[in-house]
């Protein structure tokens, strides 16, 4: 006899009865054995847009096996004696990103370190109309550039319209960004639309954006 399947998932019918065989049987118990040396592994913090996908899904599976076969295999660790961040903070995370518009620091990663193959995505290259001013900045493939960019990060498919001003700042992928808009000292969320005529300033502080507006309804 089969089992019609609920149209929607119910957490309580199922993960509270797993949570409770778990405590039972002392799964997150953990026993300290003052004769050996302490273990610890680091659990990454969530990352800035608070979205999760199968990255972390991977990482925590390396740390698990990582964990669970730390006596049985050598493993070693890597002393880095050059650039490390820990981003752990939306504040770090900005000055990371920021880091990365010191030549010393893009000198290290793209000529210094031996060549790292990944896959990029079909985007078309950066496309800057005219009129467009860009100093000391890192754009990303698919973008379309019509305003003034100093110092700041443009990730993928970003469209900045007529007269915007952005200074200092990070904008995630897939942004709009409508004609007249100011931005400094900003992270703006990925896929957001940012009304013309706008302004998104960091007075004390790195400033998140987060414009969830019907786009090309401006």
């Amino acid at each position: 006899m089969s089992k019609e399947l609920a149209k929607t998932y119910d957490p309580k019918g199922l993960e509270d009865r797993l949570y409770q065989k778990w405590l039972d049987k002392g799964y997150f118990h953990a026993t300290v054995n003052p004769n050996k040396k302490p273990f610890t592994i680091m659990m990454p913090p969530p990352n800035v847009t608070g979205q999760l996908h199968m990255g972390h899904a991977l990482d925590n599976t390396m740390q698990d096996i990582l964990i669970r076969y730390k006596n049985v295999k050598k493993i070693y660790g890597y002393k880095i004696e050059s650039y490390w961040n820990n981003i752990s903070t939306v504040d770090a995370y900005y000055k990371t990103n920021m880091d990365f518009l010191k030549p010393e620091v893009r000198k290290y990663f793209f000529k210094d370190l031996p060549s790292v193959y990944s896959k990029v995505s079909d985007q078309p290259p950066a496309k800057y109309n005219p009129g467009a001013i860009v100093k000391n900045s890192l754009v990303g493939s698919g973008s379309i550039i019509n305003g003034t960019i100093e110092n700041s990060v443009i990730f993928k498919k970003v469209f900045v319209g007529n007269n915007c001003v952005i200074k200092n700042s990070i904008i995630l992928n897939d942004v709009y960004l409508g004609d007249n808009t100011y931005i400094e000292n900003c992270i703006v969320e990925s896929r957001d639309t940012i009304r013309a005529n706008t302004r998104h300033v960091g007075e004390d502080g790195i400033k998140i954006v987060i414009e969830k507006n019907e786009r090309y309804a401006l």
